[in-house]
């Protein structure tokens, strides 16, 4: 609080002749000798460095008293008072740790708060607390366990994690969709999935976890696709479904790590997610910047390409470059590894559905990928068919592909 500029005697006097007036400002004001303003002065005074005792009964710390009242009814009974509250002269911070600019608090005639009015001044923090929310959001927080390696793995292998369009954020009403999806349903999905895909593939030496595009639904808080503005149904908040992604790549990535020597991952952008995809991806380099066992790949471009002994692995989700126009590319961006290889595979996505070897020509083979997700009121409407499932794939650095893990949902 300030500092008193009344001496205590003064402050006393200005509330007995409160009293004896029956709350009458202007009958103490006579009473004493001095003008109503210089009174109501004096008295606001008293209250704010706590001369009223049980009036007001309760100024939270960091907050002084600016101007109270009460109020009488005919019969001389005490029937409401008032109190308006500000910050202290020396500062005062609410416990949300913004600064109020502004308090009225509107009490009964039992001293009982019935109403609050505050107004903050977002603009203003205060170190202190902004430190202790960082310190209190971490309490919980550990290090995970580092991953050990697996102890035995085929260093002729590869073998790669399509995640073919998860949609994450995506919301189904089951008598539009014939089923109810929502976040934290299709988490649960996916997790479950993923594990079941991993225990059945091959200790190879390398994987590579690739997001195939569309790893969310949508790719803001406006729920429209950036392009066509369609509106889309979403499941809560752009900020959890994005944190939702983050945490599930992770967690497809540390269950590779547990039975292969190293680990590469990529997240192609896709329709839905044009943005938000390259927001996933700097998340993940941030995630595993000190686990050199994992190579977070953050070229934003729409393409990926690997090159793996006899084996040449393309990709992208689909949206921009059609899958029979994807060998030509292939050709031309990768020449110097086409030149090396005579296994050359595309994967892509977009459109929900298998068409495995979709043509073998030019000594390339390409397909697109089942995606788990169920569809929307918009697809089900439409009689859109198609399956869902999750799949590794595994390559043999001189023959090619040699393993094929599939669960269906």
């Amino acid at each position: 609080m300030g500092v008193k500029k009344i001496d205590d005697e003064t402050l006393i006097q200005t509330v007995e002749a409160y009293k004896q007036s029956g709350g009458n400002k202007a009958a103490a004001s006579r009473l004493i000798g001095i003008s109503v303003e210089t009174f109501k002065s004096r008295f606001n005074s008293a209250v704010r460095y706590g001369f009223t005792n049980d009036f007001p009964p309760h100024i939270p710390s960091g907050f002084e008293v600016k101007s109270a009242s009460r109020n009488y009814n005919k019969n001389g009974d005490l029937s409401g008072q008032s109190v308006k509250m500000g910050r202290a002269t020396s500062g005062g911070l609410d416990p949300t740790g913004f600064e109020i600019s502004k308090r009225s608090t509107l009490l009964d005639s039992d001293g009982n708060i019935t109403a609050q009015w505050l107004k903050e001044d977002k603009q203003k923090r205060n170190l202190e607390n902004i430190i202790s929310d960082i310190k209190a959001a971490f309490t919980d927080f550990k290090r995970p366990d580092k991953i050990p390696k697996p102890d035995k793995t085929e260093n002729s292998l590869l073998t790669l994690y399509p995640l073919a369009d998860l949609h994450l954020g995506l919301y189904a009403w089951g008598p539009e969709a014939d089923i109810d999806w929502d976040l934290s349903k299709a988490v649960d999905c996916y997790k479950t999935t993923m594990q079941r895909v991993n225990a059945s593939s091959p200790n190879s030496e390398t994987a590579i976890v690739l997001g195939g595009g569309d790893l969310l639904h949508a790719d803001s808080s406006e729920n429209k696709t950036a392009k066509s503005g369609n509106v889309l149904d979403v499941d809560t908040r752009y900020s959890k479904v994005l944190k939702e992604a983050i945490q599930l790549i992770v967690y497809q990535v540390e269950l590779a790590l547990e039975k292969h020597k190293s680990v590469i991952v990529r997240v192609l952008p896709g329709n839905h997610d044009e943005h938000s995809s390259l927001a996933v991806t700097h998340a993940l380099w941030a995630w595993f910047r000190n686990e050199k066992r994992v190579e977070v790949d953050t070229d934003p471009s729409l393409f990926f390409w690997h090159h793996f002994g006899q084996n040449l692995i393309g990709a992208a989700h689909g949206h921009t470059t059609k899958i029979n126009d994807m060998p030509l590319v292939m050709a031309n961006r990768c020449a110097d590894a086409w030149g090396k290889t005579k296994h050359r595979y595309i994967h892509g996505f977009h459109i929900h559905h298998k068409t495995q070897n979709i043509f073998e020509h030019g000594g390339v083979i390409a397909e697109t990928h089942q995606a788990p997700t169920p569809q929307d009121a918009y697809h089900f409407g439409r009689a859109y068919l198609s399956g869902r499932s999750m799949q590794s794939i595994t390559y043999c650095k001189e023959n090619g592909e040699i393993i094929r893990n599939k669960v269906a949902l």
